[in-house]
């Protein structure tokens, strides 16, 4: 795997309650930053790098969040979850009010500047707690946190939708294809067998 993470073998996190576990255990435990972090790219599909980009004002006591995605050169429009925007506040109250012209990730290593984490250092911290947790996957990193996504959307889906769905959320991931969309994810043959089984 490379320094950044290998987008084709890394594992989503299949069970959407372990993701909320991991948010919430994270917290507790004052990681607030990554805490914030796993559950803005969990609850919103996005690449590292345009999660990383976002500053508390683009953020904080927000309906809707505007996003520039790097791949397509496009702005996304995203309504915000009742549970992320209750989540934003709530972290950015325990880090006691920080400069909103501040990236949400503040790296402590650039003390004196205003840079996000890097998404390598995203990458450890999710080995670590992988280990430290027992989520049992072998491999782990930002585009795990997409993938989980992915595949919580499909599960809510009705199986009459499914392709529907597949195309929907291909599009909002920047994917060329539902067909990249299935690859990227890891999609089962099962799910796919249901396009047929349930038209």
């Amino acid at each position: 795997m490379n320094k950044q993470g290998n987008h084709t073998t890394s594992q989503p996190i299949t069970d959407w309650g372990k993701v909320l576990e991991l948010i919430q255990r994270l917290e507790s435990m004052e990681k607030y930053k990554l805490s914030l972090y796993i559950t803005l790219q969990s609850y919103w599909g996005l690449r590292a790098n345009e999660v990383l980009n976002l500053k508390w004002m683009d953020i904080l006591e927000k309906d809707e969040v505007v996003v520039f995605q790097t791949k397509n050169q496009k702005n996304r429009v995203i309504p915000v979850h009742p549970f992320v925007k209750e989540t934003i506040i709530r972290i950015y109250r325990l880090m006691k009010y920080p400069n909103p012209n501040n990236y949400f990730t503040r790296s402590v290593k650039y003390s004196t500047s205003n840079k996000p984490m890097s998404i390598s250092y995203i990458n450890k911290e999710l080995k670590k707690w992988n280990r430290r947790f027992n989520m049992g996957l072998e491999r782990i990193s930002t585009h795990s946190l997409r993938k989980s996504m992915v595949r919580r959307v499909m599960s809510l889906s009705k199986p009459s939708e499914f392709n529907i769905r597949l195309v929907e959320v291909s599009k909002m991931l920047g994917h060329s294809t539902p067909s990249q969309t299935v690859t990227y994810c890891g999609i089962e043959k099962e799910s796919l067998d249901n396009l047929y089984t349930n038209m």
